[in-house]
């Protein structure tokens, strides 16, 4: 299985338990994206989603990346 899709399905199953917890509420749908950073410093991988989770659960992308 390729690495990508994977790290999605991950993700994706994590917001579903954020979900169920009542961390995240239901009506919110991120999209997950993962993406190769253009410099390589900043890691193999990167994701948007605790940015985009940012504003409707009104916390800080760290707070939510912590979750």
């Amino acid at each position: 299985m390729e690495i990508k899709p994977l790290l999605v399905q991950l993700l994706d199953a994590t917001v579903t338990k954020l979900k169920a917890t009542g961390e995240i509420p239901e009506s919110v749908i991120p999209t997950i994206t993962i993406e190769q950073p253009r410099d390589t410093t900043h890691g193999d991988y990167a994701t948007n989603l605790a940015l985009q989770l940012a504003k409707p659960l009104k916390k800080s992308p760290r707070e939510i990346a912590n979750l």
